[in-house]
């Protein structure tokens, strides 16, 4: 009768119908006595413990670790496979420290739950777990601190290794002297969310070569490596480098108190691919992020600080916030964009072609040397920097320079440099013996030099669409050759100077005559040139290369029958001696004077001819017969017809002399052209534009006379 009651209350059961106190009514089971081996509890039963098992159908068991402790319940479903009771691993290796097993550093094996391996030296436990992982995977560094007594070293590819954020911290142990993390020629490593402690107070002094092998993470001769999301800090050397590598991305990371260093990429053996990015580095003596002959490498929208603790284990505190260098073949292909660098130049050293400078913010530069421009270029090609802005520095704002080769094809754009100098005399854009140089559109205001300034030889440039606002003591634009060899071939135009101490754009010394200076505004009178005139030349005869008359000659006289070609304007007068017969002709050829006896202010222009034959040697006087940058006379000579010349426009005001008698003409002839009005006694701001002629007549007394470049 029992079935057919159980069949009523399983109907009741479905129907919902039946109360607990029925259900109560309902015979338990009686429980079979425990097993063998098995030990019964109000709360619990013991299993056995074993130190290895056997599988056999059925077997429920716990295990020892390789520490000797009871972990993991095992179950044996057959003899062939058993099952691990516990918690789903999320890694191949979980790394932590045992707080209630004397501190020491386990490795579970996240496949089997099993402690593979247990030890107190964190460096074996952890190169262990990692050269365990042979296909590839993952392992966790559990949150603790784990000291380094040797370098980690592993050979294994395909790894992610990776912590709980800065508090899984590798800590390199006192006098190591080495790397915490060496990754050589492996590939497809992934490391991120851990703390790297270089300890460098506690590593070899400077002195000690050891002190150059703590870099907390080096790579070299690998492929594919990704750092990101780590704080690492207190590097004896330097904080990241990677050498050899290609495929490299340093990101997110925070890098901090580095005695070299923070980042550097080198590719001088090769290697190629970088990405340095959103790093924020804190605290070197050397370079904050800097390149080694590095090949296609961006560095992008970092932050770097303070790179002058001065403690540099190479005995080398550039102070450089980033920086290109070089060994050999130089960088090639670098981007440089969207860094804010503070305390730091960004410097390109040494050789560097295609590189980009854009969108950077760099300020608060105290040291006073050539590399310590807001950004400075020693040496490259083939550079473009824009939109940068630039703001207190003391050693100037852009610099180019060939300090160590040199620099050339440059482009330097939009950017907004401001308070340059404080204290020195420093310029917002300076080029020194620059080529092919183009600066446009720049913002520049309150520097304690010029705006803009060329000096030495510089070829090709253009300067156009500035504006200079308070130069303090100097132009807005300055060409100063300082003695050296001409400039040629430059170009200053519509560029605007506001409350410059002196004037927009300034020509002092020689420059070549290929020059174009016109169309600036400034509030001031625009490009005074010191001495503008043309003096006497002592030697004006070259009797050789072509026989020349002009500058540059040893000769101060003529050689009978010789012609002379005309390397500058000048203005000969001849007379005296016996025998004299002076033949001049133009360019084309084209007589002017035959065979005349004596000369009076002719005016010869480049490659114009004169010959003189003579029995008894004339008297003569040759003027350069120019005004403009080439001069070396504050006012001019009487009766001398003067060109403007090297491709300025000028402005001149004259007053004072007697009998002063301006004439002005347009240089069309080969006598001078025609004349452009009548005499004027003094000037005031009267314009003269490229290649005409003037000529303040035959006054006497002392004229006052100031010339500015348009």
């Amino acid at each position: 009768m029992e079935k057919p009651r159980r069949r009523q209350l399983i109907t009741a059961l479905a129907s919902g119908l039946v109360c607990a106190t029925v259900l109560s009514q309902i015979p338990k089971p009686a429980l079979a006595s425990a097993p063998p081996h098995v030990t019964e509890s109000a709360n619990w039963i013991d299993f056995p413990s074993l130190s290895s098992l056997t599988p056999s159908q059925g077997r429920l068991a716990s295990e020892y670790d390789a520490g000797g402790i009871i972990t993991n319940l095992v179950y044996c479903q057959d003899n062939a496979n058993i099952r691990y009771l516990r918690t789903e691993q999320s890694a191949s290796y979980v790394i932590f420290i045992d707080t209630t097993d004397s501190n020491k550093i386990k490795a579970r094996n996240g496949t089997t739950g099993k402690i593979d391996y247990s030890g107190t030296d964190a460096t074996t436990i952890i190169n262990d777990a990692i050269s365990a992982v042979t296909n590839g995977g993952k392992v966790l560094i559990k949150a603790g601190t784990y000291t380094l007594t040797a370098k980690l070293a592993p050979t294994t590819s395909n790894i992610e290794l990776c912590g709980e954020g800065f508090a899984s911290i590798l800590k390199l142990g006192n006098s190591v002297n080495d790397r915490n993390l060496y990754l050589a020629g492996v590939s497809n490593w992934h490391i991120h969310d851990l703390a790297f402690d270089g300890n460098r107070t506690n590593q070899d002094s400077t002195a000690d070569p050891n002190a150059q092998n703590c870099f907390v993470i080096q790579c070299g001769s690998c492929d594919n490596i990704v750092v990101e999301k780590c704080y690492v800090h207190d590097a004896r050397n330097m904080g990241i480098q990677c050498f050899t590598c290609t495929n490299i991305r340093i990101s997110d990371n925070y890098v901090m108190n580095c005695d070299s260093n923070g980042i550097q990429i080198q590719n001088t053996s090769g290697g190629s691919n970088s990405i340095v990015e959103r790093n924020i580095v804190n605290g070197t003596s050397d370079v904050g992020i800097g390149t080694v002959d590095a090949i296609e490498c961006v560095i992008s929208d970092n932050e770097a600080y303070n790179p002058s603790l001065g403690l540099s284990a190479y005995g080398v505190n550039s102070s450089w916030g980033i920086a290109l260098e070089a060994l050999s073949s130089g960088n090639i292909r670098i981007g440089i964009e969207g860094n804010t660098v503070n305390g730091g130049p960004i410097v390109c050293s040494q050789a560097t072609t295609w590189l980009d400078i854009i969108g950077n913010k760099v300020y608060n530069i105290t040291q006073l040397d050539n590399a310590h421009a807001g950004i400075s270029i020693l040496q490259g090609s083939h550079i473009t920097v824009v939109g940068n802005v630039i703001d207190t520095i003391v050693a100037g704002g852009i610099l180019l320079t060939p300090d160590n080769g040199t620099v050339s094809h440059v482009t330097i754009s939009s950017n907004v440099i401001s308070n340059i100098g404080a204290g020195h005399y420093e310029d917002g854009i300076q080029a020194y013996a620059c080529s092919y140089l183009t600066i446009f559109g720049n913002t520049i205001y309150n520097v304690t030099n010029a705006g803009i300034r060329l000096s030495g030889q510089n070829q090709n440039c253009t300067i156009t669409g500035n504006l200079i606002d308070t130069a303090v003591n100097s132009n807005s634009i300055l060409v100063d050759n300082g003695g050296f060899p001409f400039s040629d071939y430059i170009t200053i135009t519509n560029n605007v100077g506001t409350n410059c101490y002196k004037n927009a754009v300034g020509i002092n010394n020689k420059v070549g005559v290929h020059v174009s200076v016109h169309n600036n505004v400034n509030t001031d009178p625009v490009g005074k040139i010191t001495n503008p005139f043309g003096a006497t030349i002592p030697n004006p005869f070259l009797n050789s290369s072509g026989n020349q008359i002009g500058v540059g000659g040893s000769a101060s006289n003529f050689t009978s029958g010789t012609t002379y070609t005309a390397n500058i304007p000048v203005d000969a007068t001849i007379s005296g001696g016996s025998g004299v017969s002076i033949t001049t002709k133009d360019n084309l050829g084209n007589t002017i004077d035959n065979a005349v006896a004596t000369l009076t202010h002719r005016l010869l222009l480049p490659n114009y001819t004169i010959t003189c034959t003579f029995i008894g040697t004339p008297t003569t006087v040759i003027v350069q017969a120019t005004i403009g940058q080439y001069g070396s006379n504050s006012s001019p000579a009487a009766r001398v017809n003067y060109v403007a010349y090297g491709g300025l426009d000028l402005r001149i005001t004259s007053t004072g002399g007697t009998s002063v008698a301006y004439q002005l003409k347009d240089g069309t002839t080969n006598t001078g052209g025609n004349s452009l009005g009548g005499t004027l006694a003094s000037l005031t701001n009267f314009q003269i534009t490229a290649s005409q002629i003037i000529n303040p007549g035959s006054f006497t007394g002392t004229l006052n006379v100031t010339v500015w470049a348009n």
